[in-house]
């Protein structure tokens, strides 16, 4: 098991093993610092008060977005970008003199932007800048597939209506890209069925489609057949790299155990037929579901004593839909388990702030038997908003108990 100790002279960071030394960002931020952050984004009333703010959390965020009255529109980086002369996805010599940051990029210096002409901005885990256009590297992995589909929508919609009709959306980015060789890999393996369905298929992620199960556990066998002739039982390690395999026709394509020279639509077939039986005809919603656990309920007596979890539910969505359910497989069942999805959904219209929607996972009370441990729930589930007025007037209106705390 490797041994985890403090990076000695004066390098925040850890080691592992002892040959290797890992230094993140947020060990260079005291908590004083980024409790005075939190502070300063209350009070922000610039943009620039918003970016000196939100670049100050040490690296426990990524991504903000801003928007004001006057309606101005911008976006920052959070993450403060190190100085660094060097290749970071390779392995340095820590007698290299050069393999040391240099400190933190200045601020506007950082990837930021303010009421761009296209007249949006989004952020979706996607790659902030234009790599080659961008002065120096931001390296990481980044997701390119919820971004396509919210800079598609968001050409046509701006409504709040139709806001938070984007953030239900199905239509997987991942699935849009790539159902395609799925379907030419289900040509090609002689099952004519399921290429005609996933031709025909719109790349909508929902619960009743069995196109939408075969395609995820394709996607998931895909990995598979291309790696394992060089990662072995490890193929599973190639799925950050799968996307860039397929994109750029990588030579690890080819099976290297073969005489042949296979290309990404004999790999596709090879993958769909592991995939047929898997999926098993079963529509999204039976392969995959959610349960919404308490994490008390691990103490299986405590959960049914006081039915602490929901669920499961039919899942929707992927890692590709607005409306993302980024998920786990569970070998023993063959299905799919929803691990992270939407913590909430929130909707404001400056000029009319008292039409604020929100929409949580659950409720607002952690106590199971509260009327509002799960209040939200089915709201969530079925897409429906919650209107949380802001002006004080409004919010005592509409109140259904008030606390009093006295000093």
């Amino acid at each position: 098991k490797p041994r985890v100790t403090e990076v000695p002279q004066g390098s925040r960071g850890v080691m592992i093993d002892d040959t290797t030394s890992l230094r993140w960002a947020a060990f260079d931020f005291p908590a004083s610092e980024i409790s005075m952050a939190a502070l300063r984004l209350q009070k922000a009333k610039t943009f620039d008060d918003f970016r000196g703010a939100v670049t100050r959390f040490g690296a426990l965020d990524a991504n903000w977005i801003y928007s004001d009255r006057l309606g101005n529109i911008g976006y920052q980086l959070g993450a403060p970008v190190p100085v660094r002369d060097f290749d970071t996805y390779v392995r340095q010599k820590a007698s290299d003199p050069r393999a040391v940051w240099r400190g933190y990029r200045a601020l506007d210096e950082t990837p930021h932007a303010l009421n761009p002409a296209q007249g949006f901005l989004a952020s979706c885990n996607n790659q902030p800048v234009a790599q080659k256009a961008w002065p120096y590297p931001i390296p990481g992995f980044y997701d390119p597939y919820r971004i396509t589909r919210a800079t598609a929508l968001l050409q046509s919609r701006r409504t709040p209506d139709e806001m938070r009709a984007m953030q239900l959306d199905l239509t997987s980015g991942l699935s849009t890209r790539w159902k395609a060789l799925a379907a030419e890999g289900a040509n090609a393996a002689g099952l004519q069925e399921e290429a005609r369905m996933l031709a025909q298929w719109d790349g909508a992620m929902t619960s009743d489609s069995k196109a939408a199960a075969l395609f995820a556990v394709w996607w998931r066998e895909l990995p598979h057949a291309i790696f394992e002739d060089e990662l072995a039982s490890d193929w599973g390690l190639g799925r950050v790299l799968l996307d860039e395999a397929l994109t750029t026709n990588a030579p690890a394509i080819d099976d290297s155990r073969t005489p042949n020279v296979e290309t990404k639509v004999d790999m596709s077939a090879r993958a769909m037929r592991e995939a047929k039986p898997i999926a098993a005809g079963r529509t999204w919603g039976q392969a995959c579901t959610l349960l919404v656990k308490h994490p008390l309920s691990r103490v299986k007596i405590l959960d049914r004593w006081l039915h602490l979890n929901r669920g499961p539910f039919p899942g929707a969505g992927d890692p590709g839909t607005l409306n993302a359910n980024f998920h786990g497989y569970h070998e023993a069942s063959h299905s799919f388990r929803t691990a992270i999805g939407p913590s909430m959904r929130f909707v404001l219209d400056w000029s009319d702030v008292d039409a604020f929607t929100l929409t949580g996972a659950l409720g607002q009370s952690g106590n199971p038997f509260s009327p509002h441990y799960d209040d939200f729930l089915e709201m969530a589930r079925h897409g429906e908003a919650w209107t949380m007025p802001f002006t004080k007037e409004k919010v005592h209106a509409r109140k259904a108990s008030m606390v009093t705390l006295t000093p």
